[in-house]
């Protein structure tokens, strides 16, 4: 389950149908993926952990790999699934986002550097 974004933004609820990722990858036993775009804004490690018995079926993934809390970096995580699954990868366009907090503070030697960002992981298989 991915934590909603209750009281984070303002409006009338509407309630929409969805479907698991992992389901849909799985859904046909002779197709495969030949890429994946994910950009779901910090979720992706609580998705590729879902799909990881499916990726198999992956050839190519394309990701926008959020980096929110630092106290709790999942980019290490999701780099070693994608090589447990079998995949190679590449990191390019890394963006630092020194507009959102939190950043680093006063008492550390990199006052006010951005400790949220994201950058875009290339995979595939090797």
């Amino acid at each position: 389950m991915i934590a909603s974004l209750s009281g984070a933004v303002s409006g009338k609820a509407v309630d929409v149908p969805s479907l698991r990722l992992h389901d849909v990858i799985a859904s046909d036993v002779s197709a495969r993926v030949d890429l994946l775009k994910l950009d779901i804004e910090g979720a992706e490690d609580a998705v590729l952990a879902d799909c990881e018995p499916v990726l198999g079926r992956v050839q190519a993934i394309v990701l926008d790999l959020h980096e929110f809390d630092p106290a709790n970096r999942q980019a290490p995580r999701v780099l070693e699934r994608l090589t447990r699954s079998g995949f190679a990868y590449a990191l390019d366009e890394f963006v630092a986002q020194p507009w959102r907090p939190p950043v680093a503070s006063a008492a550390t030697p990199f006052p006010g550097k951005a400790l949220v960002w994201s950058m875009t992981v290339r995979a595939w298989r090797r």
